[in-house]
């Protein structure tokens, strides 16, 4: 038995060492490994913390160069703000500067004005003395024709009576030939004009706004006249194209000489307009078109209205506010360009310096109301002239 307890003793005795020896194994295997964890763990820390203190570096160094940086611009703001407060300083003494200028500027030039406008009002008083001289004059001259007229009668009858022996005194009339005819038939731009344009021959007038009305009133005519003028292309060419004008219009001319044998034909071309660029360059281009259509044509005279224009536009003293209709002045224009024309057609002499000016025969054409009136500003439809 003692035996057997001595073998067990030392199997267990055994055993228990195995199981120590084991435990210090492992004991030592985990130390190893937590010693070579511990170092690893080091080595990380380490080169974290060189790596931090490279960006602690890093960003002192930025401060450094922040904070220089910050007062090499503050030295250029203050540097700015000096120069800007000079020139802020400079320019506010040019401005005062050139403002007392332009006041003096404004003083003298309203002065000008005021001069101007006084002296407008003298040559304005002076105009409307030679306006009264020259009626008083034609007055006169009125005068003076009639009784030139009765003495070239008297003379007449005292030929006669002296050539006839001593019979009884008689007074013989004159007798003169009748003056040529001539209808104007046109729109509200030729209302205006006076039908005395010329005193060699009666004008009558006609209100005819459009073609279609030209060829109803065309209709109308009984008596065949000397001249006809037409006067309609300004408004026809708002409603259609500029070649179904010059169709249209030739058409009628074809119907007048098919009706009347010896009659002459004055067709008055579009006046310009500024109301609308398209209508101003269509009024151009009927103008062309109508020259070439009636090249050689001697039973056809073209009014030429574009000495109302300066390359193209209307001159401002020759259109009225609403831009299509004819001022005064305009009118006055348009006026001698027809008297020009139907004095070509019926062969009379004629001396017109029509030109730039296109009064035409070296007298102005004052219609009804002179220069100052204010008729002729479009009395007939809106939107037709």
């Amino acid at each position: 038995m003692e035996k057997f307890m001595t073998c067990m003793e030392k199997h267990f005795t055994n055993a228990l060492d195995k199981i120590c020896q084991q435990q210090t194994d492992m004991l030592v295997s985990k130390m190893t490994s937590m010693d070579i964890a511990y170092k690893h763990t080091i080595q990380q820390n380490e080169e974290r913390f060189t790596l931090m203190m490279d960006k602690v570096e890093s960003v002192i160094n930025k401060k450094a160069n922040l904070e220089r940086e910050n007062g090499e611009l503050k030295c250029k703001i203050q540097h700015i703000n000096h120069e800007t407060t000079l020139e802020k300083e400079l320019l506010k003494t040019k401005m005062e500067t050139k403002c007392e200028m332009l006041t003096q500027k404004n003083k003298s030039q309203s002065d000008k004005i005021n001069k101007l406008d006084l002296e407008l009002g003298e040559i304005n008083k002076e105009m409307q003395v030679r306006k009264n001289k020259i009626e008083s004059l034609e007055s006169s001259f009125t005068a003076f024709r009639k009784d030139i007229e009765d003495k070239e009668k008297e003379i007449l009858s005292l030929k006669i009576h002296a050539s006839s022996g001593d019979g009884e005194f008689q007074t013989v009339p004159i007798s003169r030939p009748s003056k040529p005819s001539v209808i104007l038939m046109g729109t509200s731009n030729t209302e205006n004009i006076d039908p005395r344009i010329s005193p060699d021959y009666n004008v009558h007038k006609v209100t005819a706004y459009t073609l279609d009305e030209t060829e109803k009133e065309l209709q109308k005519l009984e008596s065949e006249p000397n001249v006809i003028v037409l006067h309609s292309l300004t408004n026809e060419l708002m409603n259609k194209t500029p070649n179904d004008c010059v169709d249209r219009m030739t058409r009628i001319c074809d119907d007048i000489r098919s009706r009347f044998n010896n009659i002459k034909i004055v067709i008055s071309l579009p006046t310009p307009r500024s109301d609308s660029e398209d209508y101003n360059s269509d009024g151009q281009l009927i103008t062309i078109l109508m020259k070439t259509k009636f090249r050689g044509d001697d039973s056809v005279i073209l009014c030429d209205n574009s000495n109302l224009a300066y390359k193209g536009q209307v001159m401002n003293r020759y259109i009225a506010q609403d831009q299509f209709h004819l001022t005064p002045d305009g009118t006055a224009v348009l006026a001698a360009n027809i008297r020009d024309c139907i004095d070509k057609a019926l062969k009379f002499a004629s001396t017109s310096t029509q030109g730039r000016t296109g009064y035409g025969r070296g007298r102005p054409y004052r219609g009804r109301g002179g220069r100052g009136g204010r008729r002729g500003y479009g009395r007939g439809r809106r939107g037709y002239r």
